[in-house]
Protein backbone atom coordinates (compact mmCIF):
# COMPACT_ATOMS: atom_id res chain seq x y z
CA UNK A 1 0.00 0.00 0.00
CA UNK A 2 2.71 2.59 0.79
CA UNK A 3 4.33 1.83 -2.59
CA UNK A 4 1.05 2.68 -4.37
CA UNK A 5 0.83 6.03 -2.56
CA UNK A 6 4.42 6.81 -3.51
CA UNK A 7 3.70 5.96 -7.15
CA UNK A 8 0.58 8.18 -7.20
CA UNK A 9 2.49 10.99 -5.53
CA UNK A 10 5.26 10.70 -8.09
CA UNK A 11 2.69 10.70 -10.95
CA UNK A 12 1.02 13.86 -9.59
CA UNK A 13 4.45 15.52 -9.23
CA UNK A 14 5.33 14.64 -12.84
CA UNK A 15 2.00 16.05 -14.08
CA UNK A 16 2.52 19.27 -12.12
CA UNK A 17 5.96 19.74 -13.68
CA UNK A 18 5.39 18.44 -17.21
CA UNK A 19 1.96 20.05 -17.71
CA UNK A 20 3.08 23.70 -17.55
CA UNK A 21 6.22 22.99 -19.58
CA UNK A 22 4.19 21.26 -22.26
CA UNK A 23 1.65 24.12 -22.28
CA UNK A 24 4.49 26.65 -22.63
CA UNK A 25 6.07 24.78 -25.56
CA UNK A 26 2.73 24.46 -27.38
CA UNK A 27 2.06 28.19 -26.83
CA UNK A 28 5.46 29.07 -28.27
CA UNK A 29 4.78 26.92 -31.32
CA UNK A 30 1.36 28.53 -31.92
CA UNK A 31 2.87 32.04 -31.60
CA UNK A 32 5.66 31.12 -34.04
CA UNK A 33 3.17 29.80 -36.61
CA UNK A 34 1.12 33.01 -36.35
CA UNK A 35 4.26 35.15 -36.69
CA UNK A 36 5.46 33.26 -39.76
CA UNK A 37 2.12 33.39 -41.58
CA UNK A 38 1.12 36.98 -40.72
CA UNK A 39 4.50 38.74 -40.78
CA UNK A 40 5.59 37.01 -43.98
CA UNK A 41 2.86 38.76 -45.99
CA UNK A 42 3.76 42.15 -44.45
CA UNK A 43 7.43 41.63 -45.26
CA UNK A 44 6.72 40.48 -48.82
CA UNK A 45 4.45 43.48 -49.43
CA UNK A 46 7.23 45.87 -48.33
CA UNK A 47 9.71 44.76 -51.00
CA UNK A 48 10.68 46.94 -53.95
CA UNK A 49 11.44 45.60 -57.41
CA UNK A 50 12.87 46.79 -60.72
CA UNK A 51 10.29 45.54 -63.20
CA UNK A 52 11.76 46.56 -66.57
CA UNK A 53 14.64 48.36 -68.24
CA UNK A 54 13.81 49.25 -71.84
CA UNK A 55 14.28 51.79 -74.61
CA UNK A 56 11.94 54.74 -74.16
CA UNK A 57 10.10 56.83 -76.76
CA UNK A 58 13.30 57.66 -78.62
CA UNK A 59 16.66 55.90 -79.03
CA UNK A 60 18.28 58.34 -76.61
CA UNK A 61 15.75 57.68 -73.85
CA UNK A 62 15.82 54.69 -71.58
CA UNK A 63 13.03 53.79 -69.18
CA UNK A 64 13.18 52.04 -65.81
CA UNK A 65 9.92 50.74 -64.37
CA UNK A 66 9.85 49.88 -60.68
CA UNK A 67 7.52 48.95 -57.86
CA UNK A 68 7.70 50.18 -54.27
CA UNK A 69 6.15 48.32 -51.37
CA UNK A 70 6.70 51.09 -48.82
CA UNK A 71 6.65 54.86 -49.09
CA UNK A 72 10.01 56.52 -48.67
CA UNK A 73 13.28 57.73 -50.15
CA UNK A 74 14.37 56.16 -53.44
CA UNK A 75 17.57 56.63 -55.38
CA UNK A 76 18.12 55.19 -58.85
CA UNK A 77 21.65 55.32 -60.27
CA UNK A 78 23.28 53.93 -63.42
CA UNK A 79 26.61 52.18 -62.77
CA UNK A 80 29.33 51.11 -65.19
CA UNK A 81 31.08 47.70 -65.24
CA UNK A 82 33.24 48.69 -62.26
CA UNK A 83 30.08 49.70 -60.34
CA UNK A 84 31.07 53.37 -60.49
CA UNK A 85 28.07 55.72 -60.66
CA UNK A 86 27.85 57.39 -64.08
CA UNK A 87 24.31 58.83 -64.05
CA UNK A 88 21.77 59.67 -61.36
CA UNK A 89 18.29 58.86 -62.71
CA UNK A 90 16.11 59.70 -59.72
CA UNK A 91 16.51 60.72 -56.10
CA UNK A 92 13.57 61.61 -53.91
CA UNK A 93 10.49 60.49 -52.06
CA UNK A 94 7.99 58.12 -53.72
CA UNK A 95 4.67 56.56 -52.75
CA UNK A 96 3.76 52.88 -52.72
CA UNK A 97 2.99 51.55 -56.19
CA UNK A 98 4.31 51.39 -59.75
CA UNK A 99 6.62 54.12 -61.07
CA UNK A 100 8.58 54.95 -64.23
CA UNK A 101 11.70 57.05 -64.61
CA UNK A 102 13.16 58.19 -67.96
CA UNK A 103 16.82 59.00 -68.47
CA UNK A 104 18.93 60.06 -71.43
CA UNK A 105 21.64 57.65 -72.55
CA UNK A 106 23.24 59.85 -75.26
CA UNK A 107 26.38 60.52 -73.23
CA UNK A 108 26.82 56.84 -72.29
CA UNK A 109 28.97 54.61 -74.49
CA UNK A 110 27.58 51.35 -75.79
CA UNK A 111 28.16 48.45 -73.43
CA UNK A 112 27.03 46.83 -70.21
CA UNK A 113 25.63 48.91 -67.35
CA UNK A 114 23.80 48.30 -64.10
CA UNK A 115 20.73 50.06 -62.77
CA UNK A 116 20.81 50.28 -58.98
CA UNK A 117 17.77 51.22 -56.91
CA UNK A 118 18.30 51.97 -53.23
CA UNK A 119 15.32 52.22 -50.86
CA UNK A 120 15.18 52.46 -47.09
CA UNK A 121 15.40 48.68 -46.67
CA UNK A 122 16.80 47.35 -49.98
CA UNK A 123 19.48 47.74 -52.62
CA UNK A 124 18.55 46.21 -55.98
CA UNK A 125 20.92 46.02 -58.97
CA UNK A 126 19.87 44.93 -62.45
CA UNK A 127 22.11 44.52 -65.51
CA UNK A 128 21.28 45.95 -68.94
CA UNK A 129 23.08 46.49 -72.26
CA UNK A 130 23.17 49.59 -74.47
CA UNK A 131 23.49 48.81 -78.17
Amino acid sequence: MPADIAQWGFLVLILLVVGPVLFYLISLFVMWVRWVTVKKKEVNDSYAEILALQVGRSEADFEVSYKLGTEGEVEIVILDKQFTPVLKVFSGNNNIGLHTALFNVRELAKGTYYCQMVTENQKITKRFDLR
